[in-house]
């Protein structure tokens, strides 16, 4: 079991502000057959162990396609302080470095999770504790603002890790904004928390304005609508499926068909010709994604879901 140590200096001051209030993030939701989005607020300012922090309000507007089902609701709420160059985390009773911009290449960090994980036959190894290590730092610009950042990579086993960018291979995390390649707070990386987390779409404050992180551009508080299955006039089979669909369209013609994930971001493009279409997923991941085709004449559009 690592050892967290409680933070109770006070280092150089950062040149933003973190988290003040009114500040948003918005992360995608797309999960088996959920899909949404996880709005972060700052709501107010408040006092914990005589300590001023910022209380942040996790709030979830999700879509179940299985049942048609709308639900949003609260998830929870973080209390977070901001120290010198350190951001604070209050949780299981005192406060914590959740990030800390003082760190230099090769260090190894720590910070801490939300609950605790039993061992048991699916879970090999847990402890409330996460682990990473610093492989890049330096300053970026975004929308104006120059910003401090540092990379982090998860060690081994380590139960919680702030979510990598897939492609680099490493979270990045920024001054103002936090971790820009995945979700705001460490997640759990053995035990899946269906209602938080994701790529993170947007950050926004009074100062900053709305900065998008999503390729291409996806709102901040976007998701498959209800309404786009009105568009279909094709049959779509099986739904949901593990491997392939077809697709059975009401005339012969030259089409487009497109696939997105619930990001935005176009995962099949093919032309085809024809009244029938089949379409492999050679991918693994699980999800809902959302299914459009073009031909001259109309479109057709729906929303399937891979298991």
């Amino acid at each position: 079991m690592l050892v967290l140590l409680v933070i109770t200096g006070v280092a150089k001051a950062q040149t933003h502000e973190f988290a003040p209030v009114g500040a948003e993030w918005y992360y995608g939701i797309n999960q088996f057959s959920i899909e949404g989005y996880t709005q972060i607020k700052s709501v107010s300012d408040t006092i914990i162990n005589g300590v001023t922090c910022k209380k942040i309000e996790k709030r979830c507007f999700l879509f179940d396609h299985l049942d048609g089902v709308e639900k949003e609701f609260v998830k929870g709420h973080e209390y977070i302080s901001q120290i010198g160059d350190s951001v604070m985390i209050y949780r299981f009773g005192q406060f914590y470095k959740l990030y800390d911009f003082t760190v230099e290449i090769g260090d190894t960090v720590a910070f801490p999770g939300s609950y605790s994980c039993e061992v048991d036959e699916f879970v090999v190894f847990g402890d409330s504790i996460g682990e990473a290590v610093v492989v890049g730092k330096g300053v970026s610009e975004i929308n104006g603002n120059e910003l401090k950042y540092y990379d982090l990579r998860k060690v081994g086993n380590s139960a919680w890790a702030f979510d990598q960018d897939f492609y680099a291979g490493y979270a990045r995390i920024c001054e103002k904004i936090g971790n820009i390649s995945g979700y705001l707070f460490p997640q759990q990386q053995l035990i899946a928390d269906y209602f938080e987390g994701g790529s993170l779409r947007c950050y926004s404050d009074d100062e900053t304005g709305t900065i998008s992180f999503s390729t291409p551009y996806v709102e901040c508080d976007y998701f498959h609508a209800v309404e786009d299955n009105a568009l279909v006039t094709s049959a779509v089979y099986p739904n949901p499926f593990k491997e392939k669909i077809t697709v059975e369209l009401p005339t012969e013609d030259n089409y487009t068909v497109l696939v997105y994930d619930t990001f935005g971001r176009t995962i099949i493009k093919q032309d085809v010709i024809g009244k029938t279409i089949e379409l492999d997923f050679p991918f693994p991941q699980s999800g809902v994604f959302h299914l459009v085709i073009q031909s001259n004449s109309a479109n057709y559009a729906t929303n399937i879901i891979k298991l």
